[in-house]
């Protein structure tokens, strides 16, 4: 599953950075389209000194920056406005994805991780497509918010399902293997937009890989602990014993298990603030929550004012692992932004791993999803907060993130170690966890 969803990450959220970014442009006049843009824009650019009337500039189609999508930036001014006044911030669809981690938590733990997956990808592909072919700026802002509910929804359950069935002793590994896979996505994001100027083919690219996820989706098992906690005893024992013998390890003839976890109930919302230690670790969480939302998409999604190339900062962005080499050539701002970024991608990550080792399994999903509706709710602000506080003071938004930051690192001291521990199972168990 990890290379497609290297595929499905080339795009949404990070797409409008270049479909929707706001971009040099000016009158395209007829009689001059032979000479270069240089040239064009000297000419067709009042500068003030001359006192003839000028034609309004919707006389003609515009004439964009190199690296803009085409078409997406030429659609009604009309219609973008009404949009605009309805969505203030066209670029970011994490209001929406609130609804995703809302959603998420109830239906994967209700009726199984395994079908929250396939539901969510059926969203994420209806409203991919609804973008892709939409015929006006309303249309396609409306494929992009259900393609965020999906997204979100089919993350948060397939997170949870693959911490599920991992050894305590790999749960760290491999939940930042799989968190890596977003930035590689992200990195090859540039470069798809490069070579791919019509918003269509490129929201094509990015979206498609998601039916190659749903073709083979059927072929997961659902998690063992959720159906242990819902008392399908006999479906967990099968699918044990067969992952025993894919790892050539001989299956015991019966496999027993706690009748506390059999008589399980249901988890809901309310778990999370009902019993005093459940309640600390669900608060502090959701602290860590909002601080990594906010850092990473604050300075994610406002790549496009940094000096230098879109293109090569986007992707310096992802690989972060070597800053200091890569980035010195863009300047120092650029350089100490991508620095940032590496901090906060990592503490993003354990923050993921953390979630999902802290709650017990009732409500080891609803605590994911709640964690994520909280970062959903800084995912909104920070498009504001990394770009437009800097014209009241420059150094704001990153006076902001550093308080943030720092506040949630102190925080993260109350909270237990979970290195190489059991996951707790029960509330009970789950409350005494870290006491």
């Amino acid at each position: 599953m990890e290379f497609d969803d290297v595929l499905e990450c080339v795009g949404e959220a990070m797409a409008m950075n270049f479909i929707g970014g706001k971009q040099e442009h000016w009158c395209k006049v007829p009689e001059l389209q032979r000479l270069s843009f240089r040239r064009q824009k000297l000419i067709a650019i009042p500068n003030g000194s001359s006192k003839s009337a000028y034609v309004q500039c919707k006389t003609f189609p515009l004439n964009y920056s190199s690296y803009s999508i085409s078409d997406f930036l030429q659609w009604n001014e009309t219609d973008r406005q009404k949009v605009e006044a309805t969505f203030p911030n066209v670029n970011s669809y994490s209001e929406w994805r609130f609804f995703g981690a809302i959603s998420a938590g109830a239906i994967s733990d209700k009726w199984g991780r395994k079908p929250a997956i396939v539901i969510f990808i059926i969203i994420k592909l209806i409203g991919g497509y609804l973008a892709t072919f939409a015929s006006n700026l309303i249309l396609f802002c409306f494929g992009r918010f259900i393609m965020a509910i999906g997204t979100t929804g089919s993350g948060i359950a397939a997170y949870v399902l693959m911490q599920e069935i991992i050894d305590k002793k790999y749960r760290a590994m491999v939940g930042m293997t799989w968190t890596s896979f977003f930035s590689l996505g992200f990195a090859l994001l540039p470069g798809i937009a490069y070579l791919i100027r019509d918003h269509r083919a490129f929201q094509f690219v990015y979206i498609t890989p998601a039916l190659i996820m749903l073709s083979y989706v059927f072929l997961l098992d659902e998690s063992p602990r959720w159906l242990v906690s819902q008392g399908k005893v006999d479906k967990a024992e099968k699918i044990l014993k067969r992952i025993a013998i894919i790892n050539g390890r001989n299956p015991p003839q019966k496999i027993t298990f706690d009748n506390k976890n059999n008589e399980q109930r249901q988890g809901k919302l309310v778990d999370l603030f009902r019993t005093p230690n459940i309640r600390k670790k669900t608060i502090i969480v959701s602290l860590l929550w909002f601080t990594c939302s906010l850092m990473y998409y604050g300075l994610s999604l406002n790549t496009g004012q940094l000096a230098g190339n879109i293109f090569l900062n986007t992707f310096l962005s992802a690989f972060i692992e070597i800053p200091s080499k890569l980035s010195a050539p863009t300047g120092y701002r650029t350089a100490v932004a991508i620095i940032s970024k590496s901090g906060v991608s990592i503490a993003f990550g354990s923050t993921y791993i953390y979630s999902i080792e802290l709650f017990p399994t009732g409500v080891r999903n609803v605590g994911l999803g709640w964690g994520s509706m909280i970062a959903r709710i800084s995912g909104v602000a920070s498009p504001y907060v990394g770009g437009p506080l800097s014209n009241v003071w420059k150094p704001l938004p990153t006076t902001i993130f550093g308080l943030f930051a720092t506040l949630s690192g102190l925080f993260t001291f109350l909270l237990p170690e979970t290195l190489n521990r059991k996951l707790p199972e029960t509330i009970e168990e789950g409350e005494n966890f870290g006491k």
